[in-house]
């Protein structure tokens, strides 16, 4: 299927749902996509933090996973780095996640004839640093391989206009502290920032403290809350294999 038969196909979608995210003001080429990837109701985060983000607000997102935070900061990252054109960056704990994350944008942006690269560690730097000297308009990456590029002189930030930490938590339970810090002190121009993460240790909130100018703050679970989802195993094995 072409690029534009597949626009066509998307776009005719809107007349066949009823879609909620209209209420939020997100632009109809999004709610078509949305359309067509059969969400129609957004999620609690999704419901408060789209339309303070769409507004250029800085917002804290205090959430488990699985509640819907990618398209809460994507939908609003996607339109504002379009109608500014700016860049966005999101950075993610693993390179699982970035892809995850980076597929996600992708599906939601197809309207917008949007470009991501995605920079992890683990592949090579040859495709990373082309994609990026293609200047996409999101970058989804994981804080050590982006903060090594940038060391090297094969990225800049200084056209970052709206940059999201995910899962922060994890982020600097992986050790990237360091690497998050240089990044965030390289973004010098004037750019909105979301954070999301399903608590606030000490180290976010310095971080927010310095980094993040009046920002809102939604939290949809209280910190420390168990999944309401949580599935047991258990593995049966001969005592043969069994570490002693």
């Amino acid at each position: 299927m072409t690029l534009r038969a597949l626009r066509s196909k998307i776009m005719l979608q809107t007349t066949k749902y009823s879609n909620d995210f209209i209420k939020l003001g997100i632009d109809e080429k999004t709610i078509s996509a949305l359309n067509y990837l059969k969400f129609s109701i957004p999620t609690p985060i999704q419901k408060e933090v789209i339309p303070l983000a769409l507004n250029g607000k800085n917002v804290i997102g205090i959430a488990q996973t699985g509640t819907g935070k990618t398209l809460a900061f994507g939908i609003p990252m996607i339109e504002n780095v379009i109608r500014n054109k700016g860049q966005g960056l999101i950075l993610v704990p693993t390179r699982e996640l970035a892809i995850q994350v980076g597929n996600a944008i992708r599906e939601v942006g197809k309207l917008w004839n949007l470009h991501c690269s995605i920079i992890i560690g683990g592949v090579s730097q040859k495709r990373q640093i082309l994609s990026l000297k293609n200047n996409p308009d999101i970058i989804i990456a994981t804080p050590g391989r982006l903060a090594d590029l940038i060391n090297q002189g094969k990225y800049k930030l200084n056209k970052i206009n709206v940059l999201t930490l995910d899962e922060a938590d994890r982020m600097l339970d992986e050790g990237f502290l360091p690497e998050i810090t240089k990044i965030l002190e390289g973004v010098t121009s004037k750019h909105q920032m979301m954070l999301f993460s399903a608590t606030m240790p000490k180290a976010i909130s310095k971080l927010v403290n310095r980094f993040m100018n009046d920002p809102k703050t939604i939290e949809i679970t209280p910190q420390g809350t168990t999944p309401d989802k949580l599935d047991h195993e258990a593995f049966i094995i001969p005592k043969s294999n069994k570490l002693q």
